[in-house]
């Protein structure tokens, strides 16, 4: 969630230090679009993930990891359990009033108020240098996104991850920082079967998932 989140922050956040070219197009008004998984068969997540060399917390949901005792929150006790894992940069007194100011009446974070938590502490957070790219040398075949894409149900009969947190995390983005409607756009990837992706942007457009906090 933090790379989706730093990666959106360093393309059109303003304070972000840009390249020429970057700044150019951003001068030129540039749709960024995101791709994200639609509802996935988690064996087949799993096998993305192994090709792209993705760590395996891409896999399930930062919040549901961080909620140790499945109640549908998580609290201060929780999130400071797994600060390393997390990656979360705040600590002691400034994690304390991050957590403070996102958490609701009740004193807790529920899954649309940690995402907000979340995108405060990496905008607020020093943009880390991107390290060169250190590719091995040789040819690689590298497979894109339509590769694992089939019209069926994903052709496995494990649980379907939904792209929940991502979602949450890039509309609180977009919300922080004011972004224009239009500049950030997401695609789908039709992973899990056409219908599970139509059930999601069907549900996504009515505005009944994800659920928010009341």
């Amino acid at each position: 969630m933090q790379k989706l989140v730093e990666s959106a922050h360093s393309c059109t956040s303003p304070r972000a230090p840009l390249s020429r070219a970057t700044s150019f197009v951003m001068r030129c008004g540039v749709t960024f679009r995101i791709g994200l998984p639609g509802p996935t068969p988690r064996q087949k997540l799993e096998r993305i993930a192994s090709i792209c060399e993705v760590p395996s917390l891409f896999l399930s949901s930062v919040f549901d990891f961080l909620d140790a005792d499945r109640d549908g929150f998580v609290s201060l006790t929780e999130l400071e359990d797994s600060l390393e894992k997390v990656k979360i940069a705040r600590r002691g007194s400034k994690l304390h009033s991050l957590y403070v100011k996102h958490a609701g009446a009740d004193g807790l974070l529920g899954r649309d108020e940690f995402s907000q938590l979340l995108v405060d502490d990496v905008v607020q957070s020093e943009l880390p240098s991107r390290p060169a790219s250190k590719e091995a040398p040789g040819d690689r075949t590298a497979q894109g996104p339509s590769s694992f894409v089939d019209g069926g149900g994903g052709g496995s009969s494990s649980e379907a991850v939904w792209p929940e947190d991502s979602v949450l995390s890039l509309a609180a983005y977009c919300e922080h920082e004011n972004v224009v409607p239009g500049d950030v756009s997401l695609h789908f990837f039709p992973f899990g079967g056409l219908a599970k992706t139509f059930e999601l942007t069907s549900q996504l457009s009515k505005g009944t998932w994800p659920l928010l906090s009341a």
